[in-house]
């Protein structure tokens, strides 16, 4: 009777752990999935070829890219959290560990990717800037001269 009841406990010890397990994987998983939609998002507004028709249409563009590279720079720390738990998850021996690595390398290797993105993309909205500020100056150059 004894040996039963200690075999029933670890048991349902075993059990308790397993399913705390999962419960952390579907967390790790939910996570992962915000954070896809969050960065397909951002890679779409990165994908833009709007560069403006004018200056001040530019200067709005410029605005607008520097608060989506603001809210990139704010997502750090969940991709940190999102690495921290398949960390522990991987440390855990979780049964899933191939697609736990898979995901996580997936999502850092798109979040460095909207990173360069959008260093690409304010270089090129700091050039039309500079485009069109001189069609701008040398227009003002030719009113004044007539």
């Amino acid at each position: 009777m004894n040996d039963q009841w200690e075999l029933l406990v670890k048991t349902t010890s075993e059990k308790s752990c397993r399913l705390k397990e999962a419960n952390k994987q579907k967390s790790f998983m939910a996570g992962v999935k915000d954070l896809e939609f969050w960065l397909g998002e951002v890679e779409t507004l990165l994908a833009s070829e709007d560069y403006g028709k004018d200056l001040s249409s530019i200067e709005n563009l410029l605005k607008k890219h520097q608060l989506l590279e603001a809210d990139i720079t704010a997502h750090a720390d969940r991709v940190g959290e999102m690495n921290q738990q398949a960390d522990s998850l991987l440390e855990s021996g979780q049964f899933d560990q191939p697609e736990i690595e898979e995901r996580r390398r997936a999502i850092c290797d798109r979040y460095e990717r909207i990173r360069q993105l959008a260093d690409v993309r304010r270089d090129k909205l700091n050039k039309a800037i500079t485009v069109h500020q001189f069609i701008r100056d040398i227009d003002d150059e030719e009113s004044w001269i007539k």
